[in-house]
């Protein structure tokens, strides 16, 4: 099999590996979005001190490191580890789009006595994989990059903070730290309740088949869940959940890199007549229409 050596389309690639950039004890290194042609693949390199994770967006691929092979899909979070050979090949046929983070921190911090812990410097590779099923990280990654193209004065504190919490909640997951089936508490305040279903709107954008669902995870009626929701934000949860999911849209859109139907289909519309009938209600002009005026 022939393959494109480095064959990768980077949408955006902040690559400090010969001068890393200092946000008081965080270092990055590398931070980016790759999409990757068919049969791509990154030649085998030595990372030097420090971390890299690599969010699959979408397609298969193979992460190899020291020469163990994991297979890596949509959804899954790689830990690649200091000083670990590393080497990435794309699908033939589903090639890889991927979100990667290369940090590290300096010595004697607490970040580094967190991060360079044996709890995760002993770990196999085929401990250091992920699954997730939310958008929790995908929208990580887009508001570190998104705080390191601001021009904004507080836009480095900003992106300090984001890269530092996202480094801990990575200790988290890998360390199995983090509780996978989180139950909110008991709930008595509204504006409680208005904020635990617009957070699990949020994160669960791509995965809600039926608004049912969020009455189940709150442990409410729905009919009461839906009469504060009203109450707070002047809308139905079926609106605010069809907001979310158009807004999603139009950043697909503004990619371009996926056709309407193709788009309809990922957020889960029953066809992409109803996505776009949806799209008009809500932004007045048809997702093609939206399209042009982009292209101008």
């Amino acid at each position: 099999m022939n393959h494109n050596i480095s064959n990768c389309k980077y949408i955006h690639d902040y690559d400090y590996t010969e001068n890393p950039l200092f946000y008081n004890d965080l270092i990055l290194i590398q931070l980016g979005e790759s999409y990757c042609e068919n049969n791509a693949i990154i030649p085998e390199h030595k990372h030097e001190n420090f971390f890299e994770v690599s969010y699959i967006v979408d397609g298969i691929g193979m992460f190899i490191s020291n020469g163990i092979k994991q297979i890596i899909k949509k959804g899954d979070c790689f830990l690649s580890l200091p000083y670990e050979k590393h080497e990435i090949i794309s699908d033939s046929y589903d090639p890889l789009r991927y979100f990667y983070f290369s940090f590290s921190f300096k010595e004697k911090s607490k970040f580094y006595e967190i991060m360079f812990s044996k709890t995760l410097l002993d770990l196999q590779p085929v401990n250091r994989v992920y699954h997730v099923t939310n958008l929790k990280i995908q929208n990580a990654f887009n508001n570190m990059i998104s705080a390191l193209e601001s021009n904004s004065p507080i836009s480095s504190l900003k992106f300090e903070l984001l890269a530092k919490l996202f480094a801990l909640d990575m200790f988290d997951i890998f360390a199995k730290n983090e509780s996978k089936n989180y139950s909110s508490p008991n709930i008595s305040n509204e504006d409680s309740i208005f904020y635990s279903i617009t957070k699990y709107i949020d994160e669960h954008l791509l995965d809600i088949k039926n608004l049912q669902d969020i009455a189940n995870e709150l442990n409410h009626n729905y009919s009461y869940l839906s009469r504060i929701f009203k109450s707070k934000f002047g809308k139905s949860i079926h609106e605010y959940f069809s907001m979310q999911k158009i807004s999603y849209a139009k950043r697909l859109i503004e990619e371009d890199k996926m056709s309407l139907t193709e788009i309809s289909e990922f957020l889960n519309y029953s066809s992409v007549y109803v996505f776009s009938r949806s799209f008009k209600n809500i932004e007045g002009i048809s997702p093609q229409t939206y399209k042009n005026n982009i292209k101008g």
